[in-house]
């Protein structure tokens, strides 16, 4: 941190006024921020849940049909005009018609504000940091003084606790006397690139010592691999007053019944591990009346019968829910939800139909969903019917289809979803171009075709896709490609790869003044126009590319890929 007279120091005493003039709600969220390492990129919706587990979003702020995450984000807004906090906004893919925003998806602090932030912390003994490593520079005390420190005397006085590991420094032993535990709320991990630390003994004595702990949470990067089963101590379950429950990357892969015991518990993340690797969830998430945000394994968990959630009835955020592991009609039996996101349906297309038949039926209370949707035999006139509902939901905002749906249902255009950003169409074997239909979707940001349309002619017509910015069509056999002037007006990526029958790229691309990034791969040359390959002459091919394709000169980046010639062109 740097610290001292100068120029930083007198920078210093100007930004301390922000400080004090912000209102007292907002100076520990504020300090909070300098718990993060250097140059963190800090996830907006994991802080706010952080702040609310650790209490300092207060109810009486909240306004009518607002939550408390609604109050945390405005508190970021609020820190966010002052200046005290660097913010991005979330992607297009959390874009909701019916929040009519988009909201954060991330912050962070600028050098000068984070020196004031741990300046200001370290005055009101808001934190302690503890550096394993080099995950930052910011010039704490030493690994060893700090141990010492947590040993002795002063450790009563810590309630907050953040370690700082690296894979160079990950076996270490937190306290000469255990007990000293017992005074520690909060314990917050930042983790290096594949931290190879086994957490299982150090949560074990937590669990055991620090009967208080309100918030306990795993952050950084991914872990190295483990073999085996990997379980979560039972001791967890001793810990009654906890808030916060984290466990994102840690690589647990068996989570004990004695879980169910938390019942004050608001955040639980179980996506503990990605991959293939299968994690075992005990079915007692139910007893957890507290729960408001949980977010179940990413890809594949297990668990005894299916997962039931029906006690949840506070729960507002609910993601990875996955109908062959979890009891779908539970989701009539949370009143509550806001946010139910990457649902998969696997095969079944009445769990399709009970999927579809809540979100319809969420009276806008739900405000974002995203679905993933495989081998539902969509092209029989039930699916075609369930397909029609689903692309009319206000609150829909990714739909990924895998296996054959044959052809789209007809809509006018105010009747599509309007909150549709990210369409992925796999395998779908359409006969009818798609391009009539989707083109009418008012905010479809990215849409990826692949192996979806089986007919010879696709066409994008004048005013289709006012807003698509990313188009990908992967393994068509569309032969003729016409791009009217107007169409696709603020397209800036193009992505084709093995179209093998495509004559020719159209030449209403020149259209485009928006399009950044063409990339071809696996296509035969003549479906560039006039474009002579040449590897041995770049000027040649400047020259003959130009030629052919005028507009591509507007174009930052153009990749050529086949079988056996790989070359990129920088302009």
């Amino acid at each position: 941190m740097r610290r001292g007279g100068g120029q930083d120091g007198r920078v210093l005493d100007v930004l301390a006024l922000s400080y004090q003039d912000l209102p007292y709600q907002l100076k520990a969220c504020f300090l909070y921020l300098g718990n993060y390492p250097e140059d963190f990129n800090i996830h907006a919706e994991r802080l706010y849940q952080l702040w609310i587990a650790e209490g300092f979003i207060s109810q009486e702020e909240r306004g009518e049909d607002e939550t408390m995450m609604d109050v945390a984000e405005r508190y970021m807004g609020e820190l966010a005009q002052r200046c005290m906090v660097q913010v991005e906004l979330q992607s297009e893919w959390d874009y909701s018609v019916i929040r009519e925003s988009k909201g954060f998806r991330c912050c962070r602090l600028h050098d000068l504000m984070r020196d004031l932030c741990l300046s200001k912390a370290k005055e009101e003994n808001f934190h302690q940091v503890i550096e394993y490593g080099h995950i930052n520079q910011q010039g704490h005390p030493s690994s060893s003084s700090m141990v010492t420190s947590i040993g002795g005397n002063t450790c009563s006085k810590i309630q907050r606790l953040v370690i700082n590991l690296d894979k160079r420094n990950s076996n270490f032993s937190l306290f000469e006397q255990e007990e000293r535990a017992r005074h520690i709320r909060k314990i917050l991990f930042f983790i290096g690139d594949y931290c190879d630390y086994l957490f299982r003994e150090q949560l074990t004595r937590f669990s055991k010592e620090s009967k208080f702990l309100r918030v306990k949470n795993f952050d950084g990067n991914s872990f190295a691999e483990t073999e085996g089963t990997k379980e979560l101590p039972k001791e967890i379950g001793n810990l009654i007053l906890l808030r916060y429950l984290g466990l994102d990357r840690t690589g647990f892969t068996k989570l004990p019944s004695s879980i169910g015991n938390l019942r004050h518990l608001q955040t639980l993340d179980l996506r503990t591990s990605y991959g293939d690797k299968i994690v075992s969830v005990p079915n007692v998430l139910w007893k957890m009346e507290g729960l408001v945000h949980l977010y179940l394994p990413y890809n594949y968990f297990c668990t005894e019968g299916k997962l039931r959630v029906d006690g949840l009835r506070n729960l507002e955020t609910l993601q990875n829910l996955d109908s062959d592991k979890v009891n779908v009609t539970d989701l009539f039996r949370l009143p509550n939800l806001r946010r139910l996101a990457n649902v998969r349906v696997r095969g079944k297309l009445e769990d399709l139909t009970m999927v579809n038949n809540y979100i319809l039926n969420s009276n806008q209370r739900l405000q974002h969903t995203s679905i993933y949707i495989q081998n539902c035999d969509l092209c029989s006139e039930d699916g075609l019917s369930l397909l029609r509902q689903l692309l009319g939901c206000i609150c829909l905002v990714r739909l990924d289809i895998y296996g054959i749906i044959g052809k789209l249902p007809q809509y006018e255009h105010q009747l599509l979803c309007p909150s549709l950003t990210y369409l992925w169409l796999w395998d779908s074997e359409l006969e009818e171009d798609p391009m009539e239909t989707l083109e009418k979707l008012p905010n479809l940001r990215t849409l990826m075709l692949y192996k979806a349309f089986v007919g010879k002619e696709m066409v994008c017509s004048a005013h289709g896709f006012p807003r698509l910015n990313n188009l990908i069509l992967n393994s068509s056999k569309i032969e003729e490609w016409r791009v009217d002037d107007g169409a696709m007006p603020k397209l800036s990526s193009l992505f084709i790869t093995s179209c093998k029958k495509l004559k020719m790229l159209p030449n209403g691309l020149r259209f485009i003044p928006t399009l950044q990034e063409l990339e071809i791969r696996y296509m035969p040359e003549q479906s560039l126009t006039g474009f002579q390959w040449s590897m041995a002459k770049k000027e040649r091919i400047f020259t003959n590319l130009a030629a052919s394709l005028p507009f591509i000169l507007e174009v930052k980046q153009f990749l050529f890929l086949d079988e056996s010639k790989r070359e990129q062109l920088e302009f």
